[in-house]
C-alpha cells in the first residue's frame, strides 16, 4: 500500500485587522460550529493526491467535496476536527485535542466513498497537523 499523500493549506488571513477567508469554507465552518455550540479560529483545506478520497461517483465523475480542518487554538493546546463538506451536509470525520486519542465519528464510518480512509490514515493526518501546527496559522 502506498503512503497517504496530502497537503494542508490554511484558509484564514488577516486583512485590515480582520480575519477573512474564502466564503464557502468560512460559511460551512461558521454554520457547523454554531450548530455544535463551538467557535473556531483555525480553518484549513486538505488536498489529497488520491482524488478518490472522500468523494462519491456521480455517474462516471467524482464529486468535488471540500475537505476541511476546523480548529481552535487555545493557550493549552490545539483542538481540531476533520470535515467533509458535501454541499448539502457536513460529515464529521474525526476530532482530537493535542495529546489525546483521535475520535473517529460513527457517521463517517457508515459513509460510502470512492475511497475512505482507515482510522490509521486519519490518525496520520492528525499527527501531521499536531506536529506542524504552523500550517494552520492565520497568514498576514
Amino acid at each position: 500500500m502506498e503512503s497517504l499523500q496530502f497537503q494542508v493549506h490554511s484558509l484564514l488571513k488577516y486583512e485590515d485587522e480582520c480575519v477573512t477567508g474564502p466564503m464557502a469554507p468560512m460559511l460551512f465552518a461558521s454554520e457547523t460550529m454554531d450548530q455544535l455550540g463551538l467557535s473556531y479560529n483555525r480553518l484549513a483545506r486538505i488536498w489529497f493526491e488520491d482524488e478518490n478520497i472522500f468523494q462519491k461517483y456521480e455517474g462516471e465523475s467524482l464529486t468535488s467535496h471540500d475537505i476541511l480542518v476546523i480548529g481552535k487554538q487555545f493557550r493549552s493546546g490545539l483542538w481540531i476536527s476533520l470535515w467533509i463538506d458535501e454541499g448539502v451536509q457536513g460529515i464529521p470525520v474525526a476530532t482530537a485535542f493535542k495529546g489525546e486519542a483521535v475520535a473517529v465519528s460513527d457517521r463517517y464510518l457508515e459513509m460510502d466513498y470512492a475511497r475512505t480512509l482507515t482510522v490509521t490514515e486519519i490518525e496520520t493526518i492528525f499527527a501531521h497537523i499536531f506536529e506542524n501546527t504552523d500550517e494552520l496559522d492565520i497568514s498576514r
